[in-house]
């Protein structure tokens, strides 16, 4: 059922929720990915030492990247037809909502500091993988 068939007076409905635009098992991976992350980001120490300089970078870029095509990928099966430019947002804005939430967060871990580099190296993952992802599906062309 489609939020905008919702009635609120009639029996059996259920309201419109976010399973009906992101379908249960993207909303499952997603809240699964982002527990990865906040519990890396709550350690005060990685188990191991940077193995090259940018590594931290690096690791940024694929975490952010992979949580923007998680959402990406999420988006599809959800039954909406949504148009290029909204699959392109949408996974760039939760990153952003998440991203800054849990790198404001480091400010209360010990050891850990809020790092504007970090925050670019997620940008830039979650932009690329969204980018990627678009344009692999033959998607670049707005819908009218």
């Amino acid at each position: 059922m489609k939020g905008e068939d919702y009635d609120n007076g009639s029996p059996g409905q259920r309201p419109p929720f976010l399973s009906e635009y992101f379908p249960a098992l993207f909303l499952a991976l997603t809240a699964g990915y982002c527990s990865l992350i906040f519990y890396l980001s709550s350690t005060s120490s990685l188990p191991f030492d940077s193995p090259f300089i940018f590594f931290d970078k690096i690791a940024h870029f694929i975490l952010y990247g992979g949580l923007g095509a998680v959402v990406a990928l999420g988006l599809r099966p959800s039954g909406h037809d949504y148009s290029a430019k909204a699959r392109s947002i949408v996974p760039v804005a939760f990153w952003l909502l998440y991203g800054i939430s849990g790198h404001t967060h480091l400010l209360f871990v010990s050891q850990r500091t809020f790092d504007v580099a970090d925050i670019v190296a997620d940008a830039a993952g979650a932009v690329t993988a969204a980018a990627l992802l678009l344009h692999l599906r033959g998607g670049t062309k707005s819908k009218p």
